[in-house]
């Protein structure tokens, strides 16, 4: 009776044993996940007991840098099924402006990379790569700063001064008329920076605030004018202009070769060199005249009033060069126009062609 009792107690501990042990293996299998981590191109498909995706990445050895991302967070708790993507973070250079900052990201195109540096573009900032490209590891991203300023400026402008040659005064003899009184302008700009560097200046428009007023001289004369070459001539009137120089070109003269009226004057000749274009209530169309210059270059010479221009009103002649480099580096320049009384030869009205 004993013994029975003693085997009845061994089959009471071994049953209490298995019951244990089937449902601390039972306890384990509910527990167990099913998971997956994604690693750049590396993809690992485990089963763990572990509580959070921090204890998971643990138990893989897997490491972490202090940029990457891991998707959920590491506090997440896991799941059965769950996916982990490990984003890798990588080092770049961008250039702001003066500005340059070395940083660690996990994103691949230029528009995340500015958003998670809470980097605003302006409107005229340009960036290289563009803003919808794709970055790569160890690339530069490139931000010039770009602004505009206005401003304004103000000028005078120059009057002119008017000679009148009269026969009631000795011919060394001069009385000032009216006298002359300076213009003012308002000039426009636009200025333009890249990285605070000036980098254009642009008139957007012009205003004349105050027109100039010319000045006035009567002036004793013989009503004789000895050219730079010693041929003299009669002359009536002396007038003190602004130059400027054109050609045939579209930009002077706003035509192609084989259109209508190219090259031809207001009065139907041929433009050439000696022809200048003029307001025909300053200088009468047909008018010899010479043309003396006021500074150091040399004199245009003798000329004949054939052509006019939108842009050639009151004191101001254009002179036709026919080289279009010279044209255009001829700019603005004041020169005496002489009216001639007397018939000038062809052969002298050839245009600085002296």
């Amino acid at each position: 009776m004993k013994k029975f009792k003693i085997s009845l107690f061994y089959i009471v501990i071994i049953a209490a044993f298995t019951i244990s042990s089937i449902a601390l293996v039972y306890y384990r299998e509910t527990r167990i996940k099913n998971i997956t981590i994604s690693d750049l191109d590396k993809t690992y498909e485990i089963k763990t007991y572990d509580l959070t995706v921090e204890e998971a990445l643990e138990a893989c050895s897997i490491i972490l840098s202090e940029y990457d991302e891991v998707i959920p967070t590491l506090e997440t708790k896991i799941e059965t099924g769950m996916n982990i993507q490990i984003n890798r973070s990588y080092g770049i250079t961008i250039h702001d402006g003066l500005e340059k900052k070395e940083i660690y990201t996990t994103h691949y195109t230029v528009r995340e990379v500015l958003e998670e540096q809470n980097i605003e573009l302006g409107a005229l900032d340009v960036v290289q790569p563009f803003v919808d490209g794709k970055i790569s590891p160890g690339e530069n991203i490139s931000i010039t700063r770009v602004r505009d300023e206005f401003v304004s400026e103000s000028y005078q402008i120059p009057y002119l001064t008017e000679i009148n040659l009269v026969n009631n005064l000795d011919d060394t003899e001069t009385i000032v008329i009216q006298d002359g009184e300076l213009g003012v302008k308002s000039v426009n700009y636009r200025l333009r920076y890249e990285n605070d560097e000036l980098i254009s200046r642009n008139i957007i428009n012009e205003v004349v605030v105050k027109d100039p007023v010319n000045e006035i001289k009567n002036k004793g004369t013989e009503d004789l004018f000895v050219t730079s070459r010693g041929v003299p001539f009669r002359y009536s009137k002396v007038i003190v202009c602004q130059s400027t120089a054109y050609d045939l070109s579209y930009a002077s003269c706003g035509k192609y070769p084989g259109e209508p009226g190219y090259g031809i004057t207001y009065l139907g000749t041929q433009a050439r060199p000696g022809v200048i274009a003029v307001d025909p209530s300053v200088i009468p169309l047909g008018s010899n005249v010479y043309v003396e210059s006021m500074g150091s270059g040399a004199d245009y010479g003798f000329a004949v009033a054939e052509d006019t221009g939108s842009a050639i009103k009151g004191n101001k002649v254009d002179l036709f060069i026919s080289s279009h480099t010279a044209a255009m580096r001829y700019g603005r320049r004041n020169v005496r126009i002489y009216i001639l009384e007397d018939d000038v030869e062809s052969e002298y009205i050839k245009g600085f062609g002296y």
